[in-house]
């Protein structure tokens, strides 16, 4: 019993080595401007096409993730100056088909065993859904004109919305060179995210308005693309 339980071992331990050489890749977004647009995850690809060496292979990709996502903005040449810095943070699970494209394949042949030292690009679409697990505002009016008129917001996202799951068409594209792989990812919500507008409550002076409602928003529906500049590495 024992030597057939140490090769079943074996082999379960060799086969999820020769998965994970293909198969897995940890990526982060690494690059932060006035908007947050950061993520970190895990990405595990199925190999749809049957022939190991040919140039073009089809995946099915599941990517798990987390968000980080929002702003951070101080309008100087606004009056009353408002600052004004919104984020929240989303669970991610992108659903892609990717198309790869490695024609070193053809030429390395069998030769190689692994095909990990290799360049390719690669292309992928599909759907995200995304559950919200939290979100932050903070609006800072310091003054207006003819007078000050100190003012905080700094409340929690739950009041503004509801925790929801919210669907994107995505896109996706790279390249991988060895181990380490370059995309940029695209996210288009199908459908607005809708906004309790809380600032009608906020008893501000007239003519002063929330830099999150007017300005960010233009409205209490927000639908903008969102886009990840990512560094990954397979395992």
């Amino acid at each position: 019993m024992r030597p057939l339980f140490i090769t079943a071992l074996a082999l379960l331990l060799c086969a999820t080595s020769h998965g994970q050489s293909r198969k897995n890749m940890l990526y982060s977004s690494f690059l932060k401007f006035p908007n947050y647009d950061l993520t970190a995850g895990w990405e595990h690809a199925v190999q749809l096409t049957k022939r190991q060496y040919t140039s073009g292979r089809v995946y099915f990709v599941v990517s798990p993730g987390f968000w980080w996502t929002g702003y951070n903005f101080t309008l100087l040449n606004e009056s009353p100056d408002p600052k004004s810095k919104f984020e929240k943070y989303e669970l991610s699970l992108p659903l892609h088909l990717r198309f790869e494209l490695a024609p070193n394949r053809i030429v390395l042949g069998k030769s190689p065993g692994r095909h990990d030292n290799d360049v390719a690009i690669f292309f992928d679409v599909g759907i995200s859904l995304n559950y919200l697990l939290g979100a932050h505002l903070h609006e800072d009016f310091n003054q207006v004109a003819g007078g000050s008129f100190p003012f905080v917001f700094d409340g929690a996202m739950k009041p503004l919305t509801s925790r929801m799951a919210a669907n994107y068409l995505t896109f996706n594209m790279g390249m991988r060179f060895n181990r380490v792989a370059f995309f940029l990812r695209a996210y288009q919500p199908f459908a607005e995210t809708k906004y309790t507008n809380l600032s009608k409550d906020w008893g501000m002076p007239a003519g002063v308005k929330s830099f999150f409602y007017d300005k960010w928003l233009v409205d209490p529906s927000y639908k903008q693309p969102t886009v990840f500049l990512c560094l990954g590495y397979t395992l």
